[in-house]
């Protein structure tokens, strides 16, 4: 609540600021329509009710430039000192705040060429004002983050999913995650502004930032071109992303507003009585398209959650201990389920996603079909999983593929239930919605039953045939060459389905296997190394994140298993602990993963290579299940073996009637 409160604090002195801003450059009537365009704004509503550092970013930014306004007009030591501690400031809520200090220097550097206009340039750069400020700039941002002086090496060395080396490489597509499926296909600088400003001001003062931005720039003074030349500093490293969302280009707006509010009042003065009349008209309109946004945006705080609504709804309907397939990630309804009054089934599509490139098409169709026969309703926010995956298609087919038939009601699963998505805040233009935009408000819930394990049955047996045979997958090709007697043919084949799905590593692994038997060592194992999920590079090199190796790994296994090579999936499962980064994470979840793959081996009929893999599942995690399952075994070939794994079955779980039977029986004979 504190975090909110603060939030919202920011984002409501923002307004005061622009309106202060608008002022600075054309007086009350400017910033008059410039508080009221981002009083209105849907994109700053939205950013005061969540605890997100951009409306900080925006404030900072905001009041720096009115200082800097003031500094290019005169030099004072006070606007220099002020100037430097808010450009600090901002440098710690973001460091993309410090292209300030290039919007400080050429307002100094101008300023003095009006004051001495025979000074040479490269001597206005070196005026005291700008070097203060820039001293007084990187104080402020070391008193509050000291690291960056004394350990400046935290900032790339820090890892996990919310250090800013992993945000660095996130935001640049060099790391992939799934949040970000949606963004694959951004175009630079035009997809930001086409899929973020819209959703913030609506289309039409979105077109007309742009128009008054070229024209402050070409035409406005000093001090509008001040503010232009920020927006676009702040834009460009923005617009370079390869992710996007909202709350990037919120904080353009109090300055854009402000730049329309000067636009106006300027174009008031110059019309005719009445033309001025007209553009009274149309200013009224745009106040009022913008008012429907914002007023509409602000009246959902006021109503209850999607998600809160599909939860009552799922305690209504639902029986009490009817399990429950939910997803995980952010827009998640897995904390609104009472998973004490029903149990939740975890379909982690995050587990498919960072282990698509090690495995086939239908090896991952099997895994989320034996997941959801334990759910009888799911729990969906569209936004959370289901628009991501929809707009990769291509490089995860068969998540994409279920999401897609489930809409269609082609899963075995039906819509009993839908919450949320209100389509007033929406952009009715295709490419253009943001599922965070209405992800954190107000996700799409859907709520499905089943109708039956055969329908799912079916489902699942039209989701893999249409998948693995979509041109997407490499299961065809793989068995096409694992089926050729000829090993240089095999070669050939590998390496063209490399190119044609870039995105698969099971083809690597199979070349450096028949490389390996030719005896080519040396390319053998460059194409062994290239293939490890720790040294995955270009479209793959999101799989490093280190606490999916290890499920990677299992998938493999499981996929080569499925090719009838069962030797090789073994050997598959014994590298997991020499080529995978740390110890696994969740060992139960894993070894569930990796007794699918003895599953697999088991109905191939390959007995003893089934053993093999259960023996190794003993070194990740210990289990009643597995001990017994080794005994079981070993019992009709060696009794002694098959003996000790009971024995020590027992010795976890001594009320096993069964087993203490199945013992009494072995030593007898």
């Amino acid at each position: 609540m504190t975090a909110r409160v603060l939030a919202a604090t920011a984002s409501t002195l923002l307004i005061p600021m622009t309106w202060w801003l608008g002022v600075a450059l054309f007086g009350r009537t400017a910033g008059a329509l410039a508080a009221l365009v981002v009083a209105l704004s849907p994109g700053a509503i939205q950013q005061a009710h969540f605890f997100i550092v951009d409306g900080f970013l925006a404030l900072c930014s905001m009041a720096a430039l009115v200082a800097i306004l003031s500094l290019s007009r005169r030099s004072s030591s006070s606007l220099v000192v002020l100037s430097g501690v808010l450009i600090g400031l901002g440098m710690a809520v973001r460091l993309t705040a410090g292209l300030l200090g290039i919007v400080l220097a050429v307002a100094v550097v101008l300023r003095e060429r009006e004051a001495a206009p025979e000074s040479p340039w490269i001597r206005r750069l070196w005026h005291r004002d700008i070097w203060i400020a820039a001293a007084v700039a990187a104080t402020t941002l070391i008193a509050l983050e000291p690291f960056l002086l004394v350990r400046p090496q935290l900032m790339w060395t820090m890892t996990g999913p919310r250090s800013f080396a992993n945000a660095v490489l996130v935001g640049d597509g060099t790391i992939l995650r799934t949040w970000a499926l949606v963004d694959l296909e951004v175009i630079p600088l035009l997809s930001h502004w086409v899929g973020g400003m819209p959703l913030a001001v609506g289309w039409p003062l979105a077109i007309l930032f742009i128009v008054v931005w070229g024209w402050a720039l070409v035409r406005g003074t000093l001090q509008m071109r001040l503010v232009a030349l920020w927006c676009a500093l702040f834009f460009f490293p923005v617009g370079m992303l390869t992710t996007r969302a909202i709350r990037y280009v919120v904080p353009l707006v109090p300055p854009l507003a402000c730049l329309l509010g000067v636009a106006a009042a300027r174009l008031q003065e110059k019309l005719p009585r009445q033309g001025g009349w007209m553009a009274l008209v149309i200013g009224v309109l745009l106040m009022g398209e913008l008012g429907y946004r914002g007023t509409t945006m602000g009246r959902m705080y006021s109503q209850e959650d999607s998600r809160i609504q599909a939860a009552r709804e799922i305690a209504q309907r639902v029986p009490a201990g009817t399990p429950i397939g939910v997803e995980g990630s952010g827009y998640t309804m897995a904390h609104f389920v009472d998973h004490d009054r029903n149990p939740r089934v975890w379909f982690d599509v995050s587990r498919l996603f960072y282990a698509t490139p090690y495995s086939t098409c239908e090896d991952r169709a099997w895994h989320l079909h034996k997941t959801l026969t334990a759910a009888e309703y799911l729990a969906i926010a569209e936004e959370n999983r289901s628009i991501q995956f929809r707009a990769a298609a291509s490089r995860f087919p068969v998540v994409a593929g279920f999401y897609e038939m489930l809409q269609r009601g082609e899963m075995g699963y039906q819509p009993v239930a839908v919450f949320g998505g209100n389509e007033s805040v929406k952009v009715p233009v295709p490419g253009t919605t943001d599922p965070s935009f209405t992800g954190f408000d107000r996700p799409r819930v859907w709520v499905y039953q089943r109708e039956s394990t055969e329908a799912l049955n079916r489902g699942f047996e039209q989701l893999t045939n249409t998948v693995v045979h979509s041109g997407h997958c490499p299961d065809d090709a793989l068995r096409a060459a694992v089926r050729t007697e000829d090993l240089s043919d095999a070669l050939v084949a590998l390496e063209a389905l490399e190119k044609t799905i870039p995105f698969n590593k099971l083809a690597t692994r199979l070349r450096a296997e028949i490389l390996l038997t030719e005896g080519a060592m040396a390319e053998a194992e460059a194409l062994f190394g290239s293939y490890l999920p720790l040294n995955a590079t270009g479209e793959t090199r999101f799989v490093r994140h280190s606490a999916m190796h290890h499920y990677a790994t299992a998938f493999a296994a499981r996929s080569i298993a499925r090719l009838g090579l069962p030797d090789l999936a073994v050997q598959i499962v014994r590298e997991m602990h020499h080529y995978s980064q740390g110890t696994p994470e969740w060992p139960y979840a894993l070894v569930q993963e990796l007794n699918g793959v003895a599953d697999v081996l088991r109905d191939a009929g390959h007995t003893e290579q089934m053993a093999q893999v259960l023996a190794h599942n003993l070194r990740v995690e210990e289990s009643v299940q597995l001990l017994n399952l080794l005994a079981n075994y070993w019992l009709k070939r060696d009794p002694a073996r098959g003996v000790a794994f009971l024995k020590r079955s027992l010795e976890i779980d001594p009320g096993q009637t069964q087993a203490r039977e199945r013992l009494r029986t072995a030593t007898e004979d």
